[in-house]
């Protein structure tokens, strides 16, 4: 897929079932599941057999339910140069997802990357240095969607601490919550968790 055709092309409309999700959490809750499979029979080996038999197992899964239906704000559209003589290197950019640009009516001008609603620059990539970049997006526009569309804006937020102390010792810690716009405020929770 070409930049200037995103996302009108038909081949960003075959990821298009991908674009809204659900949003699973766990309840608490375990079922008892049961699943065939097959294993490796070791007795055979030496013979010089490779000879599999069915099993079934079972165990406890946790139960997961859908809270809500999301979408990501932006696809990243790489392109590689090992598949276009055109250029030297990979060039990638973070765009605002197809549901952004149709409702906005945004366009692109003469830049790569730009997104404009009539001449009004709205949203447009940068990049700050390696591995950072970022999705720049106009505040009253994304809240207009927002608004407009009964969304709310959140973040899942994941980290990871590993320490080390005295010799080879060393414990994790995780960081996770879920952070959300509601009133032009950041409101939300991080929990911290020792493994």
């Amino acid at each position: 897929m070409f930049l200037r055709e995103y996302p009108w092309s038909i081949s960003y409309h075959t990821l298009d079932n991908d674009s809204w999700s659900d949003y699973n959490i766990y309840t608490g809750e375990e079922k008892e599941v049961t699943y065939e499979g097959e294993e490796l029979d070791y007795s055979k080996l030496e013979e010089g057999v490779l000879q599999f038999y069915k099993k079934v197992c079972s165990g406890k899964e946790k139960i997961k339910k859908s809270i809500a239906k999301v979408i990501s704000s932006y696809s990243n559209l790489a392109w590689e140069s090992e598949y276009d003589a055109s250029q030297d290197e990979t060039t990638s950019f973070l765009l605002p997802c197809e549901e952004l640009i149709k409702y906005l009516k945004l366009n692109f001008k003469e830049y790569d990357g730009c997104f404009y609603s009539g001449e009004t620059l709205v949203s447009h990539y940068i990049s700050t240095g390696i591995d950072s970049y970022a999705l720049i997006f106009r505040k009253d526009y994304l809240d207009k969607f927002i608004k407009e569309n009964n969304l709310v804006l959140f973040w899942e937020y994941y980290g990871e601490k590993q320490f080390f102390y005295e010799g080879h010792n060393q414990y994790w810690q995780e960081w996770n919550g879920i952070l959300y716009l509601e009133d032009n405020e950041i409101k939300g929770s991080i929990g911290c968790k020792n493994i």
